[in-house]
């Protein structure tokens, strides 16, 4: 709101530089820690939208219609549902329960063009944010969490 750039001038210098990154042969995606403005960010030419599921989906699920349409454009969502923030998280969190955590997620997004398997094709599990600062046993959590979601994700519905 400070600025004198307005939001389309700043959606076209974006697209324009994603696109000289994608023209190159390369995948464009930004990660948002906590909330952004979901409609301009969706509405932009990014290929992966990384996000903290684990404790911010609520704001981008109050953005459906721009959500579908960057995932009808072939858009990715990095699935941020590995906590990272808390200790307490971390240590209390299974594969299981993250599953279920991503299952009642996914069913507020699932229905019409979208089921649990077309939006799992389109998703990356990922930690939500922040594990490079995480001592070392709970970085090594993260990433097994991480990687066990992920096997469920893809036994269960791919």
């Amino acid at each position: 709101m400070f600025l004198s750039v307005s939001l389309d001038e700043l959606g076209q210098e974006l697209n324009e530089i994603i696109g000289a990154a994608q023209a190159a042969g390369g995948l464009v995606g930004v990660h948002v820690c906590a909330n952004t403005d979901w409609e301009f960010l969706l509405s932009t030419s990014l290929d992966i939208v990384s996000f903290d599921a684990y404790g911010f989906f609520d704001k981008l699920v109050a953005c459906k219609d721009a959500l579908f349409a960057f995932l009808e454009r072939g858009g990715i969502i990095a699935w941020g549902i590995v906590p990272t923030s808390e200790k307490e998280y971390i240590e209390q969190e299974t594969a299981e329960s993250l599953l279920a955590r991503w299952e009642a997620q996914a069913a507020q997004l699932v229905g019409g063009s979208w089921d649990y398997k077309s939006l799992l094709q389109q998703t990356l599990i990922t930690p939500s944010c922040g594990t490079g600062s995480l001592p070392l046993a709970h970085a090594k959590k993260v990433l097994a969490l991480t990687r066990d979601l992920s096997k469920l994700l893809r036994d269960k519905y791919l």
